[in-house]
């Protein structure tokens, strides 16, 4: 709808076109920009993709409020799921500690113990897949008594 109604503004703006006479001038300029790109998708494939996602958050909701949430609300909950679900591109996409801590996620670095645990587990099961850090950030963080690992 905004790329229609820029068009519609951009004919009304440089043309002088009353308004009805812009809208039916932009419909086939819209059409024509927008049906390539929407002959590439499958509805049906984006509707099984949209119910994956949906089920995903419901159990994403439905274990957070069960284990370690359950201080919250079930707005709050759902807003953070919700957050966590549809506004990142993918699972690869990092999100820091502090980033973590505005999405309201119980999140703090791990002491010692714990991430020698953690990479005993993670350097002995080969399906994990393991993103580090670069040696000089792991030094400073570790010249701060903090541990890489979240």
């Amino acid at each position: 709808m905004d790329s229609f109604n820029a068009i519609v503004r951009f004919l009304i703006q440089n043309t002088h076109m009353d308004i009805p006479h812009a809208i039916e001038q932009a419909n086939p300029l819209f059409a024509a920009i927008v049906s390539p790109l929407y002959q590439q998708i499958n509805p049906h494939e984006l509707g099984e993709m949209g119910r994956y996602l949906s089920e995903i958050e419901e159990y994403a909701v439905r274990v957070m409020q069960r284990w370690g949430y359950a201080d919250k609300s079930e707005n709050e909950v759902s807003a953070i799921v919700r957050n966590l679900v549809w506004e990142y591109p993918s699972h690869g996409f990092v999100i820091d500690l502090d980033e973590a801590k505005e999405l309201g996620l119980k999140v703090e670095l791990m002491d010692a113990e714990s991430e020698t645990l953690c990479l005993k587990v993670l350097n002995n099961d080969d399906s994990y897949v393991w993103f580090g850090f670069p040696n000089e950030e792991v030094e400073q963080l570790n010249s701060h008594d903090e541990s890489p690992c979240i």
